[in-house]
């Protein structure tokens, strides 16, 4: 449901066009949840059939910058910490 939500607030000018509010968000977390469903289906058979390798569980390394920043990160308001940390771990260089 909370995508559909997303959804609605990326495309409000749509959303706004819409008769009735509340079945264009249950239409769309419907549609949403039977595509990941779908999707998810189609993995697990290809995952059986052996034409999908297990990926390895590879976890970072955790220097002393990514503690730090991780220290940072949750010193911070939780708004601005969603948003930062989407941008900050990308252009972190103990990430590439």
């Amino acid at each position: 449901m909370q995508e559909a939500f997303v959804r609605a607030v990326a495309r409000p000018r749509r959303f706004f066009e819409v008769a009735d509010h509340e079945a264009w968000l249950r239409t769309v977390a419907l549609n949403l949840a039977r595509n990941r469903f779908r999707r998810r289906r189609v993995f697990d058979h290809l995952f059986r059939a052996g034409r999908l390798a297990p990926t390895p569980d590879i976890v970072p390394e955790m220097t002393l910058e990514r503690l730090d920043l991780v220290a940072a990160l949750r010193g911070l308001p939780y708004q601005v910490e969603r948003h930062s940390s989407f941008t900050t771990w990308s252009t972190c260089p103990s990430t590439r």
